[in-house]
């Protein structure tokens, strides 16, 4: 609740980007509501954020995300997503944010995420030069990159590495320092990867969006106590019908009490 409380108490604010244009399809009190004007439809990545005079570290396993689109925009904070609108009336209003109330680790990324987000709520004008976004305000200057629009990677057949584990609603834990974990789906119905400590091998099945996995075979490895926690845990949700997402070279597999895994293509 915090970073929620936080967030809508601010209100951000981004001055004067708009044109003198009117293009954009207007509201009933006059704003207008197309974002795609202001600063261009899309989605951009920080890739440099100065506060008070001081650069601020970023995480090249937790990224601060900013995408737009129909007047909406969205993103990731380093470790929790947060969604609202935008509008246009001389100054480029961001309005109505929500953000989710996860815990992440490492500590890094929760300090990471409450910089940006008191950043933003400082923010008072907006510059794009090409496929470059600026927000700036008095202490503030956030620098995002534009990321071009990327296909979804297939399911079947791709190599994924895992990212982080998800525990039920309110935790995302990185994998271990020093670990690949892999999962491959091939396309005659076996499945083979590791869950970080022994590999595994089997046979899935795919109904739609809903995959299920079949009793796997796994080697016998004795691990540490840590690595054999986070085992256990991708196990659990191998080991139950997952709905399957994908959105671009990312993909999260989740279960009804909203554990989950989240890959990425290698």
């Amino acid at each position: 609740m915090r970073l929620l409380s936080a967030l809508l108490a601010v209100g951000l604010v981004a001055a004067a980007c708009s044109s003198d244009d009117d293009d954009s399809a207007g509201t009933d009190d006059g704003r207008s509501a197309d974002a795609a004007t202001v600063i261009g439809a899309g989605t951009w990545q920080l890739t440099a954020a100065t506060v008070d005079g001081n650069t601020v570290g970023l995480l090249d396993t937790h990224p601060v995300t900013l995408t737009v689109a129909d007047g909406e925009v969205s993103g990731t904070a380093a470790c929790n997503g947060y969604s609202g609108t935008i509008a246009t009336d001389g100054d480029m209003v961001f309005e109505g944010f929500a953000v989710t109330e996860m815990a992440c680790d490492p500590p890094a990324a929760m300090e990471l995420e409450s910089t940006y987000l008191t950043a933003l709520g400082q923010v008072d004008a907006a510059t794009v030069d090409g496929d470059t976004l600026v927000l700036t305000g008095a202490t503030v200057e956030l620098s995002f990159s534009e990321e071009a629009p990327m296909d979804d990677a297939e399911l079947v057949g791709t190599t994924w590495l895992l990212e982080s584990l998800v525990a039920g609603d309110d935790s995302v834990s990185s994998v271990l320092a020093g670990l690949e974990i892999d999962l491959l789906l091939e396309d005659s119905g076996e499945i083979t990867g590791t869950d970080g400590c022994n590999r595994f091998n089997g046979t899935y099945e795919l109904d739609g969006d809903v995959l299920t996995v079949g009793p796997l075979a796994q080697t016998r490895r004795a691990c540490d106590e840590a690595t054999t926690t986070q085992a256990n845990q991708i196990l659990a949700v191998l080991g139950q019908p997952m709905t399957v997402a994908l959105d671009g070279d990312q993909l999260e597999l989740s279960v009804e009490s909203g554990d989950g895994l989240v890959y990425r293509a290698a």
